[in-house]
């Protein structure tokens, strides 16, 4: 099944002129709307008003835009109305209400273009091609910047323009994708424009890691979060460290994806970025779930889907829904992941988000497998496979091809013939066995060459027995050799350590920062007190005693607050090793005899003297050499637990 939706606000550019709300100059522009006339000058506040609520709440964003029309039509302003109904696309846009939005950006652009407003037309270019993104229409959105190209100067809308065009080719042509990004590039640094040049690196990385070339997309994205760094864009650096880490998730390297995705939340607390926030929670809530650990993926996930909810951004539900779906389904709760697919479907097909739907399409599809409905669950799966051929995304197409293989791997084990035969389930199971291999056999060769080998872990035990029912036990053991070596190296028992560290950091940080709040508040308090006695005895009296009783408080809090934090670390130490000793017996223990049972497997019965099974020998050896390392892990850290005593130097 597939792992996870991508959250795809955190890898976007910045589409349209909205920005992060300033709390400071709200009020500010507030303040000058109630002290304005009704003249132009206010239409231009209705307008900047607008567009600071436009990543917060665009509902807020909507009314101001619909006064910013209201009063350039009543002062019959031709700019004031082609600024009000570009305001109120973009609005339409960030309510994902995209007809609307395609609309009123269609009818400012040629007023735009009639006054010879060069800046604003432009603004409303690229607004009005973010609609058609954010559609997933990329051929739609890819052709009308081709249109307008031609018209831009070496300037920077041409930047913009190549910007968008790289990014729209990320998953349609990656390579004219790093070619835009690369004449982004070149022109950035002719015009000496150093963000542009870091988000020309960013685009660039983009498309690399859509080819699947890792390293080169690491480096280009750390090139552009050094530049972000260097400018002090903190909003961008947020997003290069949150585009890192997918690229680190999608080698499976989770710890380092983490770390990245706990940077940028970090960052966008900072900055109250609402928004980007949403996006940091769903992210940190994949590696979570590829960790198989589900309650801590489901917070993460829903702590997403709330903000979401509070943008009305319809795009990050119908995400969440689908992600919190499939954590559902590997909890054998096959009805709530069926309720909240279908509820991500309705999202996606309102919207007209054509990629989304693929995936939901795909992940309803594992749905009705995991109850052994195979005509429903092969409907959604070809429906699903139709959809990403046409959109040409082929890591989308290895994905469902690996589900209908795995679907009629199931069929063709069938020996009692309980699932009958249809248009797309074949009366002989032989049949259903060769379909198995062959579509088995595509989604695993396309997942190892498009660099997803954690996609292949979900299809390689039934590609081995696949090929060992049809007495092929070479192709068996290579198979059941990569799958092992592929699982091994994704799920270490290391991984699980760092992350467990990385969680532990941040929960220690955000109590950190309670303390402090707690402190704050205490001398908050103190000061109100000492106030007070001031207007009642002598001030250098005062002075001198509140002096002393600051003096024992300091001295009383720092002993508390080094106690409380001495017993949060001693109860963090304990958890950690009550975790650590149920996953080694819930997860580590279970796969190694699951991997012992399968090489055995694998043991040519018919023909004891062929040389692969002094092969699988070795391996059942090297297995159980490992099963014994972990249970005598697992017995030193229970012992260990028994026996705690938690002092200064354990911690």
């Amino acid at each position: 099944m597939r792992y996870f939706f991508a959250l795809i606000l955190l890898v976007l550019p910045f589409l349209a002129p909205a920005q992060v709300a300033d709390k400071a100059h709200t009020d500010w522009l507030l303040k000058k709307l109630s002290a304005s006339g009704e003249d132009t000058n206010r239409v231009l506040i209705l307008y900047d008003l607008a567009n600071q609520y436009l990543n917060t709440n665009p509902t807020t964003g909507l009314k101001y835009s619909n006064q910013c029309l209201a009063l350039s039509q009543k002062l019959k302003w031709k700019k004031g109305i082609a600024l009000g109904k570009n305001i109120i696309g973009l609005s339409y846009r960030f309510l994902t209400q995209f007809d609307k939005a395609e609309e009123s950006l269609k009818e400012a652009l040629p007023v735009f273009i009639e006054l010879k407003e060069t800046k604003r037309m432009w603004e409303c270019c690229r607004n009005l091609r973010s609609v058609y993104q954010s559609q997933g229409n990329n051929p739609k959105a890819i052709e009308f910047i081709l249109t307008m190209l031609p018209m831009a100067a070496d300037d920077s809308n041409k930047i913009d323009l190549l910007d968008d065009l790289s990014y729209d080719y990320t998953t349609v042509n990656p390579e004219l994708g790093i070619k835009y990004g690369r004449e982004e590039l070149e022109l950035a640094k002719k015009l000496n424009n150093t963000k542009a040049v870091a988000n020309a690196n960013n685009q660039i990385g983009l498309n690399y890691r859509f080819r699947s070339d890792y390293p080169n997309a690491l480096a280009y994205h750390k090139k552009a979060l050094a530049l972000f760094e260097e400018i002090k864009d903190t909003i961008n650096e947020g997003q290069a460290q949150s585009n890192i880490g997918i690229v680190y998730q999608a080698q499976g390297n989770f710890p380092k994806a983490l770390e990245c995705f706990f940077k940028s939340l970090k960052i966008n607390e900072q900055k109250s970025n609402t928004n980007n926030m949403a996006g940091d929670y769903g992210n940190i809530g994949t590696v979570y779930q590829s960790q198989s650990n589900y309650p801590k993926a489901l917070e993460y996930y829903f702590k997403s889907l709330k903000l979401f909810e509070k943008l009305g951004d319809k795009t990050g539900q119908a995400n969440n829904f689908g992600n919190i779906a499939i954590i559902y389904q590997a909890q054998s709760k096959y009805d709530k992941g069926l309720e909240f697919n279908f509820k991500a479907l309705h999202l996606f097909e309102e919207i007209g988000d054509m990629a989304g739907t693929a995936n939901t399409r795909l992940n309803i599809g594992s749905d009705y497998s995991a109850i052994a409905n195979y005509a429903q669950s092969l409907q959604y799966l070809f429906s699903a496979l139709k959809i990403s051929e046409h959109q040409g995304d082929a890591g989308g197409v290895a994905l469902v091809m690996g589900n209908i293989g795995v679907d009629y791997y199931a069929i063709a084990i069938d020996t009692l013939n309980a699932i009958p035969a249809d248009s797309l389930i074949p009366t002989d199971r032989k049949i259903s066995l060769a379909k198995a291999i062959n579509y088995l056999e595509k989604a695993a060769s396309e997942c190892m060459r498009l660099n997803m080998p954690g996609n292949f872990i979900d299809y390689g035990p039934s590609l081995t027995d696949a090929y060992k029912r049809t007495g092929n036990y070479d192709k068996a053991l290579e198979t059941f050799t990569i799958y092992t070596a592929i699982k091994d190296s994704i799920y270490s028992n290391n991984s699980k350590v760092q992350i467990a560290n990385l969680e532990a950091e941040r929960d220690l940080e955000l109590k950190d920062k309670q303390l402090l709040i707690d402190k704050l508040e205490i001398v908050k308090n103190r000061n109100r007190n000492a106030l007070f006695l001031v207007s009642i005895v002598l001030l250098l009296i005062v002075i001198g005693v509140i002096a002393k009783v600051s003096n024992n408080r300091k001295k009383s809090n720092k002993q508390l607050t080094d106690e409380k934090r001495l017993h949060l670390l001693q109860i963090n130490k304990q958890t950690e090793v009550i975790v650590d000793i149920a996953n080694i017996q819930a997860h580590d223990v279970t796969d190694h005899v699951k991997q012992l049972l399968q090489i055995a497997g694998t043991f040519n019965m018919e023909n004891t003297s062929d040389p692969a099974n002094t092969i699988i020998v070795g391996h059942l050896a090297q297995q159980n050499e490992k099963l014994d390392t972990i249970i005598k892990s697992l017995v030193f850290k229970e012992n260990a637990l028994k026996n705690s005593n938690w002092d200064n130097s354990s911690i």
